[in-house]
């Protein structure tokens, strides 16, 4: 498993440094043919890997590349080329593996077969993206937008490159991530845009529901009713990430936009399994051993906070779960409810460590006067401004850091 920071290029130059060629002990005559078969092999290899490194980007870093990247280029990439074999998808999967084994989960050659009548035959093509005109013109929209934007990171490259000393040229290394991310955003909206299969909502049956059918459903015992438009994952997805991005969580956004009730929204989407989860005794014990109030501030639930920390057997440790409800629903990192804990618990930020996993969070406790730690999460939105001064402390395991603190004090 490749986990160095590196890029796309870097990687695919890794990769094909560490395949090593075994010398074949047959005959000359079977060397050649054996030779000759390879060097075809390698040639159908090289392409469908540099063709992945294209798509994704030489200069990108692959630590950002998530199996949910990996299958949406399985269904728009992999899926819409007549030439790509099994042959070629079980390279690019030692390739993937290669960077990260838990990638090759997205990775999957996916074709759905359609008549073709002008020829008689069978052929493969890629199974098209379902978006209402709504949600095309959003894409097509966004699309537009990033262009635009890619124009304007150009120009602070320029201006950033202007320093000579790139040792240390953070806004250099910024636009350039920055150019990075909406390039390969630009990529995945031209492929699902250029594919799409676009619903007439006004089109079919009453009687028929389907995607972009608006249904409506009564609850029998409140007498509420409530109407749904139903769209495709891809376009249900982007509508969850806009509100997770404008509002910073989903519920913010469902309340603002659709007034749905946050009790109901926050006991549906905590309703899952955490049997995963197991006692942490090293976590416990360091908790233990801290003076002072614990408090847990969250923007999901009380109830999904309690079950969590009771699963890992570290809930008797806090005096109070701030939840989303206590905020009234304004959630992290807005400044208005970390004064709300404040006054709550009438505590001195000065006297205070503010422990978070997503790093954005952590900007208002710092300016408040706290001391800041924030527990390396390797997602995308989560590691964000982790390198802002804002943080004072990283870590990537908890109870090793808290022991540190408690070997201190007892010093």
């Amino acid at each position: 498993m490749q986990s160095e920071n590196k890029t796309m290029g870097e990687m695919i130059n890794a990769y094909y440094e560490s395949i090593t060629v075994t010398k074949s002990t047959k005959t000359k005559s079977s060397k050649t043919k054996s030779a000759k078969s390879k060097s075809s092999k390698k040639l159908i290899t090289n392409k469908e890997v540099i063709r992945f490194g294209k798509w994704y980007g030489f200069e990108q870093n692959t630590i950002d590349i998530t199996p949910i990247l990996i299958e949406e280029y399985s269904n728009k990439i992999l899926a819409n080329n007549l030439s790509t074999n099994v042959n070629s998808v079980q390279e690019l999967r030692k390739f993937i593996r290669f960077i990260n084994p838990k990638l090759t989960t997205g990775l999957r050659l996916k074709r759905k077969q359609t008549f073709n009548k002008s020829v008689g035959i069978l052929n493969a093509s890629a199974e098209l993206s379902t978006l209402t005109k709504a949600g095309h013109k959003a894409k097509s929209q966004e699309l537009e937008e990033l262009k635009k934007g890619r124009i304007e990171i150009a120009e602070q490259i320029k201006i950033a490159a202007a320093d000579k000393d790139v040792r240390e040229n953070v806004p250099l290394e910024a636009a350039r991530e920055q150019l990075g991310h909406t390039e390969s955003r630009i990529r995945v909206l031209e492929n699902t845009l250029m594919d799409a299969t676009i619903i007439d909502l006004k089109k079919g049956s009453k009687k028929t529901i389907k995607l972009g059918s608006t249904i409506s459903l009564l609850e029998i015992d409140s007498k509420k009713r409530a109407s749904y438009t139903l769209v495709s994952v891809t376009e249900a997805k982007k509508i969850q990430k806009n509100y997770f991005y404008e509002y910073n969580t989903t519920l913010n956004g469902m309340i603002k936009n659709h007034k749905i009730d946050a009790n109901e929204f926050l006991e549906f989407v905590h309703d899952i399994d955490i049997d995963f989860l197991k006692k942490d005794l090293k976590l416990d014990e360091e908790l233990k051993k801290l003076d002072g109030k614990k408090i847990i501030f969250t923007n999901g639930s009380k109830k999904h906070a309690l079950n969590v920390t009771q699963r890992i057997g570290i809930d008797q440790h806090f005096d109070d779960i701030f939840d989303i409800m206590d905020s009234n629903f304004v959630p992290k990192p807005a400044m208005e409810p970390y004064k709300k804990l404040v006054e709550k618990h009438k505590i001195d930020p000065n006297l205070c460590a503010f422990v978070e996993d997503i790093a954005r969070n952590l900007k208002p406790a710092y300016e408040m006067g706290m001391i800041t730690v924030w527990i390396e999460n390797d997602e995308p939105w989560a590691k964000k401004f982790s390198d802002a001064n804002f943080i004072n402390f990283k870590t990537n395991n908890l109870s090793e850091f808290l022991k540190k603190i408690n070997l201190l004090k007892a010093a």
